[in-house]
């Protein structure tokens, strides 16, 4: 197709990793074709000019259905040609045809081009033939091609396992399968004639081809590659919810050949990340069709490089026995450890599997008193595990509750090996004290005669503070943190002690508690009550510093001391007009359409789905944190982000949270990212409730659309979409990615499990 009349076909020069703007400085020009554009070539030509050298700045091309009919994206690569003749090659370049633009990093002057490899898998193969020198088809074999081209996209379709070609084959006579068209609609003809021609210098794709045979080459050797020392063992990747992964060959001159390998439907809906460990992806369903009645989990262990499951465990939850959610499954990220997996129940149990056979170990009732696990509390309703759970130094930690159901929540230290209970921690405050000491019961909820190392006493005031996000681990320290979240009845901030903020414990007496609850001046809105701090943290060190990273429904973000959860550093993440960009003292004007309040039963909400659920991803070497914004779409009334003023993702200094992308201010008066968009401030209802990862140097991030992206972490610039396995339900949770070596792994809803690799 041609370009859209309102799409802009100008060529722009971002900010490279130096943040110099080279606007007014270079200039990016549409070079006119005065002969015939050639073979393989994707959008325009552009000329660069302004500087004999430059730092680094990224050149974005756009182009259109029409430039890539026929060629391969995963292939296409800037070429810069030579003023001499000839062309070199730039390793970081590619397309990204869902958001319609080629992109490269130059640092030169001249005229670039990005080209592409046929689609077709024959015309491939004989370009890949002339580029290394071999026997291109003869003249007697001519005949052939035609015949070999249907049959092999025949072979194709037949072999694809979610028919994503089927839909998009062109059809011959009879309904029969057609070749994939060539690159310019040329001919077999053509094409052989291109590929053979000897008097010439070989073809730009030919080069392209020449020009990447290292990466070619270690990729081939990579694959199906998984270093030795990939794992992704637990949520977000490690005990300090890093999502940093190195052990990969995905980066900037790679991401672009990242291609989808299988999506598996499940028998229930994908709401957690998955964990991946030895070739194998461990990953639950929130509500089973294998249970019994549909009400139940399934944990699957699923071969990573084949896609087939390899074995399951179901397990059965009662009637009227799972969530206020309707999730009666599985609803966190499994941690796999010496050969177990362990995982909370949204029916009220913690399971510890045999990682091969995922036969039970052991299982502790958290919801009801378990004598033979010294688990002393029993819930009147159904407390569930939402917190994925933590396992280090032999030990599980995990928090319970659930505060909309009125009941009491606590944080918990199990015995790996037995699942006893080590240790507990009620989250809302005993009367008459400063702070909870561990292993004291609220009177009310003791069900069972006490074992020795546990007290009972009067009941909190209030209940709730359920800790509701993953743990974290700071071994410096040697601390366990985790966030929580609100009491019954809700007021406005401050609430009490140990709801609505992050709470800190000595991993191994699971004393000392230190703890932090935003002000009311965070909150967007004056009125916020039900802010829950659902988001993972994080922890880094910075200047010598050990830091906790997290945020909050209420959209502020903070820095805080980890040894003393002290506030370092606190920003407001959701657009205000004017103002200093959501720091404190920000005087701008709240925008009454972000994070607006709704009516429930008559009564004005005073809860959050604009923030951050997500755990933020660290970059030491660019001192950088990134962040997904928006929540979750609540009962159909709003999409949980304003996306025309609010990005889905979040670039941030990690010592002072400004921003590290460049951003300018529109007629709105909204700050609001340049190289990023699209895809922010783009799709309606588009949320970051997942988590972003950091590969390398790119940064990968599944949305609500349902969407997974990679974005270079030094400037925004969008260098890969994931193309969609579809049918695709906007708004669906859709978390992830897990990274595992070369594999990236989404979990969704509506999809189930998606998987790609280079």
């Amino acid at each position: 197709m041609s370009a859209p009349a309102d799409q802009d076909v100008t060529p722009q020069l971002l900010p490279g990793a130096s943040g110099w703007d080279p606007d007014g400085t270079l200039t990016a020009t549409r070079r006119a074709d005065r002969d015939a554009v050639p073979f393989g070539r994707v959008g325009p030509a552009v000329e660069v000019a302004g500087l004999v050298r430059f730092a680094p700045v990224m050149l974005k091309v756009p182009i259109t259905d029409e430039d890539l009919e026929g060629i391969d994206p995963a292939s296409v690569r800037v070429l810069r040609r030579l003023p001499g003749g000839g062309a070199t090659l730039v390793e970081a370049s590619g397309a990204v045809p869902g958001l319609g633009h080629a992109w490269a990093v130059v640092t030169e002057p001249g005229t670039y081009e990005a080209f592409g490899l046929p689609l077709d898998p024959v015309a491939q193969q004989l370009v890949e033939g002339a580029a290394a020198g071999g026997p291109v088809v003869d003249d007697g074999a001519l005949d052939t091609v035609p015949s070999l081209r249907e049959a092999v996209a025949a072979d194709l379709v037949a072999t694809d396992p979610e028919g994503r070609l089927f839909a998009e084959v062109p059809r011959g006579e009879g309904g029969g399968i057609a070749p994939a068209p060539l690159p310019g609609g040329i001919t077999e003809q053509e094409l052989l004639t291109t590929v053979r021609d000897t008097t010439r210098d070989r073809t730009p794709e030919q080069r392209l081809l020449a020009g990447s045979a290292e990466t070619v080459a270690r990729l081939t050797r990579a694959l199906p590659g998984v270093p030795a020392s990939a794992s992704w063992w637990m949520y977000h990747r490690d005990v300090e919810h890093s999502g940093v992964v190195s052990d990969s060959h995905i980066d900037l001159t790679t991401v672009g050949r990242l291609r989808p390998r299988y999506r598996l439907p499940l028998d229930g809906p994908v709401v957690s990340v998955p964990a991946i460990v030895d070739n194998t992806i461990y990953v639950g369903v929130g509500n089973s069709r294998r249970a019994l009645a549909g009400r139940g989990g399934t944990l699957y262990a699923i071969d990573l490089l084949t896609g087939r499951t390899r074995t399951q465990f179901t397990f059965n939850t009662p009637p009227l026995g799972g969530s206020r959610q309707g999730l009666a499954g599985i609803a966190c990220t499994p941690s796999v450890v010496d050969g177990r997996v362990y995982f909370s129940g949204q029916d009220g149990k913690l399971y510890c599997l045999d990682a091969q056979t995922l036969a039970p170990v052991w299982v502790t009732d958290m919801r009801h008193a378990d004598p033979a696990h010294q688990q002393p509390v029993t819930h009147q309703v159904n407390a569930e595990g939402w917190c994925s759970p933590l396992v280090v130094n032999g030990r599980v930690y995990v928090g319970w509750g659930e505060s909309e159901s009125n009941t009491f929540g606590f944080f918990y230290c199990l015995d790996a090996a037995t699942g006893d209970v080590v240790w507990l921690f009620c989250t809302t405050l005993f009367p008459g004290v400063t702070d909870n000491v561990p292993n004291v019961v609220p009177r009310s909820v003791v069900g069972m005669p006490l074992p020795p190392q546990f007290v009972a006493a009067d009941d909190p005031p209030v209940r709730g503070g359920s800790p509701w996000s993953s743990v974290a681990y700071d071994a410096v320290t040697d601390r366990v943190v985790v966030g929580t979240g609100n009491v019954l009845p809700q007021h406005a901030l401050p609430q009490p002690k140990y709801s609505l903020g992050v709470l800190s414990l000595d991993a191994r007496t699971g004393g000392s508690p230190r703890f932090f609850q935003p002000s009311n001046a965070d909150n967007y809105r004056p009125d916020d009550s039900d802010c829950d701090v659902a988001a993972s943290p994080l922890i880094y060190t910075a200047g010598g510093r050990r830091i906790v990273a997290l945020g909050s429904k209420n959209g502020s973000f903070f820095l805080l001391d980890a040894a003393t959860l002290e506030p370092l550093a606190r920003r407001q993440l959701l657009p205000r007009a004017g103002g200093n960009g959501g720091f404190p003292g920000d005087r701008g004007r709240r925008l009454r359409w972000v994070d607006p309040r709704e009516v429930e039963n008559g009564q004005v909400s005073t809860e959050n789905f604009y923030g951050t659920f997500s755990c933020p991803v660290v970059h030491a070497g660019l001192g950088r944190l990134f962040v997904g914004v928006g929540g979750f779409e609540f009962g159909g009334k709003h999409p949980g982000i304003d996306s025309a003023t609010t990005g889905f993702l979040r670039a941030l200094d990690w010592t002072d949270l400004t921003d590290a992308w460049l951003t300018r201010v529109g007629p709105d008066r909204v700050s609001r990212y340049v190289v990023p968009s699209p895809p922010l401030y783009t799709t309606q209802g588009e949320a970051g409730f997942s988590s972003p990862v950091l590969v390398n140097d790119v940064v990968l991030m599944s949305t609500s659309r349902p969407a997974t992206y990679a974005f270079d972490s030094a400037t925004g610039m969008p260098v890969w979409q994931a193309p969609g396995f579809g049918p695709q339900v906007p708004n669906s949770f859709t978390l992830g990615p897990a990274v595992y070596g070369d594999f990236v792994a989404v979990g969704s809803a509506n999809l189930g499990l998606l998987a790609y690799s280079l």
